[in-house]
């Protein structure tokens, strides 16, 4: 399936994901070559096939993606809304969840930018003790290009959801 047609309905899936779950599942590979799957909640998608996260609490993923920078996330709407309608319903009016396989880049201090993007996200939270021991001091990220994706099939549930447009 070709990412760039589908990166409006990718984007939805894990901003999606990130509301309900608060997080998506990130897997790397271990240097015994096992994989290693880690929550990541700050991961943000940009342009087509683009997207970055902060870095400051996954210790074994960061030296895993110093020594191979494969990395697949997954993320899946955990709404319950979404769910108790497709199961009333019978089908999902979009799509569950997603896999995206690609490259990350290496670890770098965070832009201006960055900051702002995140701080956008989890500014009503500033209020929380926990905000600011997670969250205030973001400053490393690393950048992911994602060459491939593939939806999660929840069988007749989730028939059509990424058709592909003929042009």
């Amino acid at each position: 399936m070709d990412i760039q047609q589908h990166w409006g309905a990718i984007r939805n899936v894990v901003n999606k994901a990130l509301e309900s779950n608060h997080f998506c599942a990130v897997a790397t590979v271990n240097p015994d070559g096992s994989p290693r799957v880690s929550p990541i909640g700050s991961l943000i998608l940009y342009e087509t096939g683009k997207a970055f996260y902060f870095e400051e609490f996954p210790k074994n993923m960061r030296l895993n993606l110093d020594r191979d920078q494969r990395i697949c996330v997954m993320a899946v709407n955990g709404g319950f809304w979404h769910w108790l309608k497709a199961l009333f319903k019978g089908r999902f009016d979009a799509p569950p969840g997603v896999r995206l396989t690609g490259r990350a880049g290496a670890r770098r201090m965070a832009t201006q930018e960055e900051v702002k993007q995140w701080q956008e996200r989890v500014k009503r939270f500033r209020r929380f003790k926990g905000y600011k021991l997670l969250w205030k001091d973001m400053r490393y990220v690393r950048e992911v290009i994602f060459d491939g994706f593939e939806p999660v099939h929840l069988g007749l549930m989730g028939e059509g959801l990424w058709e592909e447009r003929k042009e």
